[in-house]
């Protein structure tokens, strides 16, 4: 019966001209509410935040990477935390099912801290835009976003509606 509806409702939008918004897998409440206390790292540990605001359409998921390593997916209000060791990563924002680079920043990170990356899209553009942004503004887009689930192998979901 869901998934009647759930289909109903992505060719009602089709036929308004509107594109479904993509699905990614998300974390449980506690999760989403203890990331949003915004703990400090482990000790010697870097905590990197990633949020993604409500950007604008078409809502593409963003595949980030960091060190080659997945990192997590995001949709439009969506964030992820990642607690890694210190020093330099390449951070890669991809999109669609062949994972184009749509962009990219370099982070020195240092022991003991916490950052705050924002993540964009324009329309009409196949691209990302990772900014570091202080600490008040960060906590801010991570609390009006929720978490997206870490990643497990491979998304359950197509990369690209």
């Amino acid at each position: 019966m869901k998934s009647a509806v759930l289909v109903a409702m992505a060719v009602a939008l089709t036929a308004c001209g509107m594109q479904p918004m993509p699905v990614v897998p998300l974390a449980n409440r506690q999760s989403d509410a203890a990331g949003k206390r915004f703990w400090n790292p482990m000790p010697g540990m870097t905590a990197v935040y990633i949020y993604r605001g409500p950007d604008a359409p078409p809502p593409q998921v963003l595949s980030l990477t960091a060190r080659d390593k997945q990192v997590g997916w995001l949709t439009p209000s969506t964030w992820i935390r990642e607690d890694v060791a210190p020093g330099r990563y390449d951070v890669r924002c991809l999109i669609g099912k062949g994972k184009e680079l749509a962009g990219s920043t370099t982070l020195d990170l240092r022991p003991s801290t916490m950052i705050f990356l924002q993540a964009s899209t324009q329309a009409g553009a196949n691209a990302c835009t990772l900014s570091e942004v202080p600490a008040n503004i960060g906590r801010d887009g991570v609390v009006a976003a929720v978490e997206t689930a870490p990643p497990v192998y491979n998304p359950p979901f197509p990369l690209r509606p």
